[in-house]
Parts: structure tokens; sequence; C-alpha cells
């Protein structure tokens, strides 16, 4: 995973995931991937 100023960190990460069903499906991408790249679209835009 690539460090970049907009992703979250692993505390953050430890509250969100409550929130999701990050092992109920396999996945193509980490979540926390999608999760990183979406914050990082809303930084630039």
């Amino acid at each position: 995973m690539n460090h970049y100023p907009s992703n979250i960190t692993d505390n953050q990460w430890q509250v969100m995931e409550k929130f999701l069903d990050v092992q109920v499906r396999k996945r193509k991408y980490p979540l926390r991937s999608i999760v990183n790249a979406v914050l990082m679209l809303n930084k630039i835009f």
C-alpha cells in the first residue's frame, strides 16, 4: 500500500471497520484501499 497524506490511519480504520462488512465477502481489492482512493479523489477535487 502506498502512503499518501489522505490515507486513513490504523486507528481510524479500526473504527470504520466496525461499521463496514469487511470480512463478509471476498473482494478483488481490499476495502481499506478503496476508502483511501475515495479520500484521495475527494482531496484532489
